[in-house]
């Protein structure tokens, strides 16, 4: 039978007593002893296998016809084919479990984040797959070579489990040093197991087999799984094969959990530092506003001589240390308006402002610009609309653009218009210079919190980058928009578009906008 089961040859004796490769394979005594005279051994056979032998006996010696020979090789091929078909779709069948099983395992890894929850539904999953009657999950902890008990299932309430390894401790320890599992088929049998079990209270528990799989994901062992059965028990290559693709995509979805928790834990912490950054700034800022105002007053008084003359150089001293002191207040005053965004304690007090008194306002507290090369002029109707909007924060929307104009122009002029719009729409505010202008990589960022044009620590302007970052939340917050445009050696224009009332809904679309959209008209247009 063997020899037909490797060559897939036929064998046919008509007579077992008297055909000498009998006595020659099994013995004269063994073959008078079996009974039959005839035997005729068939393989079982198809293109892709032979599958085995089929054995026909009789108990007298006969001869086999060529209508038998083929009837009976005819027979053996069909339940070859048979057997083929069979194995196919067992095989068929288990990789649709395995597919479906594998299918599960990553629609669990995608359901949800929390470690636990995964871990639960998981292990649920391979208990009822499998068949296992407990399972413990053990996970890394933190950064360290340990791992703690995360999860269990299948055990008794109350009975004392070592909740803790360290990395090649016992079998969990060794496992998670190794990355590699461990099959205990029978562990009241087996000498390995208790040769490297710690306290052996699988056993106690009735446990009789034990399969340890690590957890790996991104080339590292993010822990070990360990499923127990109360009858010895074996594995299959199919069995370890699919645990193994479900080990790894628990591990894919533990560690994104883990690095969801990080990332979670990294917000909080940034969420916390930012928050003690604003009030240490607000702190601070409202600290230095007392000393700066006793000095800003005690130069007044000099100034207006109150306690004597002054000579030229005196007042020359004087008048800087008033400009220096005026431009620190509004850097004071811009981080702690920044301050006030960043918190979220920004508020619209919305009340009637008469736009030109607001302007005139604006331009006596200019005067102060004597420079030659710098003309500043201001172009408004007297008649402009009372507007419901807050004033505050509509001032320093135009005083930190007509200061940024300022401040990048040497010399030429700076032009602040402003006119009521077509239908009631609204009003339109601008403010041109004919100063560096802005690189047009610069534009879209100009607007960013501590942005400049230059910010190299050799750059020839002053200020933290503060401004427009005011004024394009400023302008959000009354409803409007901001458009810039820029170009080098030309200029710069900013546009402020807000409705009538800022408290009304509008559909003013809100933001920035840049040259692209051709909104802001260039310094000349003014």
């Amino acid at each position: 039978m063997n020899r037909v089961a490797e060559t897939g040859e036929v064998v046919v004796i008509e007579d077992i007593l008297a055909d000498s490769r009998c006595r020659e394979h099994c013995g004269s005594s063994v073959a008078e002893s079996t009974g039959p005279r005839f035997l005729a051994v068939f393989p079982v056979k198809t293109k892709l296998k032979h599958w085995g032998v089929a054995v026909f006996s009789g108990r007298e010696p006969r001869r086999l016809d060529d209508n038998e020979s083929r009837l009976l090789t005819s027979m053996t091929h069909q339940i070859g084919v048979a057997v083929e078909n069979a194995m196919l779709y067992e095989q068929t069948v288990t990789k649709a479990k395995e597919l479906a099983t594998l299918y599960s395992f990553t629609a669990l890894a995608s359901e949800s984040l929390d470690i636990h929850l995964l871990l639960r539904r998981t292990t649920e999953k391979l208990l009822e797959i499998f068949r296992f009657d407990a399972v413990l999950v053990f996970l890394r902890e933190g950064g360290s070579d340990a791992v703690v008990l995360a999860t269990h299932f299948g055990l008794p309430s109350g009975f004392p489990l070592r909740n803790r390894y360290e990395i090649a401790e016992g079998r969990i320890g060794g496992v998670m040093n190794s990355g590699n599992p461990m099959f205990v088929p029978d562990m009241a049998s087996d000498s390995s197991y208790w040769s490297t079990a710690q306290n052996q209270e699988m056993v106690k528990l009735g446990f009789r087999s034990s399969f340890l799989m690590p957890i790996n994901a991104a080339g590292k062992c993010l822990g070990v799984m360990n499923f127990l059965c109360r009858q010895p028990y074996r594995f299959s290559a199919s069995q370890v094969q699919l645990i193994q693709a479900a080990a790894y995509h628990l591990g894919t979805a533990v560690g994104n959990a883990n690095l969801y928790s990080e990332i979670q834990q990294k917000s909080r912490e940034l969420e916390e530092a930012n928050k003690a950054k604003d009030e240490f700034l607000g702190v601070i800022s409202h600290e230095l506003r007392t000393p700066l105002n006793i000095i800003k007053g005690y130069a007044d008084i000099l100034k207006q001589r109150i306690f004597g003359e002054v000579n030229s150089e005196q007042a020359a001293a004087l008048e800087k240390i008033m400009t220096q002191t005026l431009a620190l207040t509004h850097m004071i005053n811009d981080v702690l308006q920044v301050s006030a965004i960043e918190a979220k304690k920004t508020r619209l007090n919305s009340s009637d402002i008469d736009l030109a008194s607001l302007l005139n306002e604006l331009r006596e507290s200019y005067e102060f610009v004597n420079d030659a090369s710098i003309e500043v002029g201001w172009a408004f109707s007297e008649d402009l609309p009372v507007i419901r909007t807050d004033g505050e924060k509509l001032r320093a929307i135009l005083q930190n653009l007509v200061n940024n104009a300022l401040k990048f122009t040497e010399t030429g002029t700076v032009r602040i218009a402003a006119k009521e719009l077509a239908l009631g729409k609204g009003i339109e505010l601008t403010v041109a210079d004919t100063g560096i202008g802005i690189p047009a990589d610069k534009i879209d960022s100009v607007f960013g919190m501590f942005q400049q044009v230059d910010n190299s620590s050799t750059r020839g302007y002053g200020g933290v980058g503060l401004g427009l970052y005011i004024v394009k939340n400023f302008t959000e917050l009354l409803g409007g928009n901001v458009s810039l445009w820029s170009e080098i050696g030309k200029g710069t224009c900013f546009t402020v578009n807000l409705p009538l009332n800022a408290e009304a809904k509008h559909t003013t679309p809100t933001g920035v906008v840049s040259n692209h959209a051709a909104l802001a008209l260039a310094p000349a247009d003014i």
